[in-house]
């Protein structure tokens, strides 16, 4: 496994979902990720549009 250097657009959304997940596995490393039903979709959305980016970018690197 190699190491991608690759940039991405994500919305603002996406972006403070990330930091909240990002401060709760650190600081809060005993609060559960997923405190109410909301967050969960949250945060499942705000992984996947990164994911998404992620494949899309390597892919058109990769050709």
């Amino acid at each position: 496994m190699g190491v991608y250097n690759i940039t991405i657009d994500i919305t603002q959304q996406t972006a403070e979902a990330l930091i909240e997940l990002d401060n709760r596995y650190f600081f809060d490393l005993f609060k559960p990720i997923r405190e109410n039903e909301d967050e969960e979709y949250k945060y499942r959305d705000a992984i996947y549009e990164v994911a998404q980016k992620i494949k899309h970018t390597g892919r058109k690197e990769n050709e």
